[in-house]
C-alpha cells in the first residue's frame, strides 16, 4: 500500500543493460545493500542496477517497451516468476514452489467472442471487431488488467475455425489498440465468410 501511495509514474526510463560492475563496487563497500533493490546515478541517469527486470524481457537484441501507467505495470510484476521478487532467494523459492506459486499471479486470458449469421460483407467484420474491442477494452480495464499477445480466433462459415495471434511490444488495453490489432489480423484472413469471432488477450 505503502508503494502504491509513493509511485511516481511521471517520469521515462531507459535503461541499457549492462553489467552490474558498478552496483557490485557499491555492494562491496556497504554490504548492509546485498538483496537490496538497488541502483548507481543520479536522477537523470542510472549507470547500472543490481535488479531492472525490464531488460531480461526480449533478450538479445530485443527491446520492451513497459507503459508509465499503473494497468501496465501491475499487470508485468503480476506475470514475473516469483524468483524476481527482491528477498525471495533459494531458500523461499522451492516453498513457494510447492504451495503452487510458480509465479507472483498465474496467466489468464480475456476475451469477447460475437456470432452471427454468415457474412462475407467486409464492412460488417469490421464492425464486429471494433464491437468486441469496446467489450474486451472495458472489461480488461474494469480489472486492472491488460495483455502482450492478442489472438483472433474465426469460424468460417464452413465450420473452419481459424486463429491468428500477434504478440506486441507493449501492452495494451484501450479499445484503439486492440481495434488496431485484431483488424489487422482480420484481414491478413479476409476474403471469408465467417459466422462467430472471439479475441482472446492474454493477460501474464
Amino acid at each position: 500500500m505503502e508503494l502504491e501511495v509513493t509511485r511516481d509514474l511521471s517520469r521515462t526510463w531507459l535503461h541499457v543493460d549492462m553489467d552490474a560492475f558498478y552496483a557490485a563496487v557499491e555492494t562491496k563497500e556497504n554490504p548492509s545493500l546485498i538483496k537490496k533493490p538497488m541502483a548507481v546515478g543520479g536522477m537523470s541517469m542510472v549507470s547500472t542496477a543490481n535488479y531492472e527486470v525490464c531488460s531480461d524481457i526480449n533478450k538479445p537484441n530485443g527491446h520492451f517497451v513497459l507503459p508509465n501507467n499503473r494497468i501496465a505495470v501491475m499487470t508485468f510484476i503480476s506475470s514475473l516468476p516469483i524468483r524476481k521478487i527482491g528477498g525471495i532467494g533459494n531458500s523461499a523459492r522451492p516453498t513457494l514452489l510447492k504451495l503452487g506459486h510458480p509465479q507472483v499471479r498465474s496467466r489468464k486470458s480475456k476475451s469477447s467472442e460475437r456470432t452471427f449469421s454468415a457474412t462475407g460483407d467486409e464492412a460488417s467484420l469490421y464492425h464486429q471487431i471494433a464491437d468486441i474491442a469496446e467489450s474486451l477494452s472495458s472489461d480488461v480495464q474494469k480489472e486492472g488488467l491488460c495483455g502482450r499477445t492478442l489472438t483472433l480466433k474465426l469460424k468460417t462459415a464452413s465450420f473452419e475455425v481459424r486463429t491468428r495471434a500477434v504478440s506486441l511490444q507493449k501492452y495494451i488495453f484501450s479499445c484503439e489498440d486492440i481495434l488496431y490489432h485484431g483488424s489487422k489480423l482480420l484481414q491478413a484472413e479476409l476474403p471469408v465468410s465467417l459466422i462467430l469471432i472471439d479475441t482472446p488477450l492474454r493477460i501474464p
